[in-house]
């Protein structure tokens, strides 16, 4: 009984999320340096205090003061060789009344593994995608309805959140109550 217990404890701790929360708020306005948070390679990515920015930078505030942003309102990106997970991030239109955000994530060979397209405003919006076994992701930013391409604010970056790793609670209590019938069932066999 003691083994099945401690296995179990075992599985429980093994399942255990390393969440990275990046809130751009530690960092030096500027370039977002490669290597940051356990990420290889940043592209085109800055970030800077918002509360002292014209724009609409500072509706993009989810934390603190800093976000980030794509730099000249061009392509954005983030790869890792060893592939990480994008849990969410807040995004938030800054320049133009809307924005079209494309998100792309590829596998480490270069195929493409998931899209997400949505339109922003100036509210901070919070895209909660679960996205795992990324080599590397694009965010592009376009004038809503055109191809031209824009800028957008970005907060609260969650990677490497391992995805669904906490067991429901009822799938813990019908664990807990087949091992108490294997248990009544061996102390009847005993008897």
């Amino acid at each position: 009984m003691k083994n099945l217990v401690l296995a179990f404890a075992a599985l429980a701790l093994a399942s255990s999320a390393s969440a990275t929360t990046i809130n751009f708020d530690s960092m030096t306005p500027g370039v977002i340096s490669n290597g940051t948070a356990g990420i290889d390679k940043w592209t085109n990515l800055y970030s800077l205090n918002a509360t002292s920015q014209v724009g609409n930078y500072a509706d993009g505030i989810v934390s603190g003061k800093n976000v980030a942003y794509n730099g000249s309102g061009s392509s954005a990106g983030l790869s890792d060789a060893e592939g990480f997970t994008f849990n969410s991030a807040y995004f938030t239109a800054v320049w133009t009344p809307l924005v079209d955000l494309q998100l792309r994530a590829y596998d480490s060979k270069g195929i493409l593994k998931y899209s997400f397209d949505t339109t922003l405003d100036h509210k901070a919006r919070n895209i909660n995608l679960g996205w795992t076994g990324i080599g590397s992701m694009t965010m592009a930013g376009f004038t809503a309805g055109t191809k031209n391409t824009t800028w957008f604010a970005m907060d609260n970056l969650v990677i490497n959140e391992a995805v669904n790793a906490v067991p429901e609670p009822g799938s813990i209590a019908l664990l807990g109550l087949g091992i108490a019938g294997l248990m009544a069932g061996r102390r009847r066999k005993v008897a």
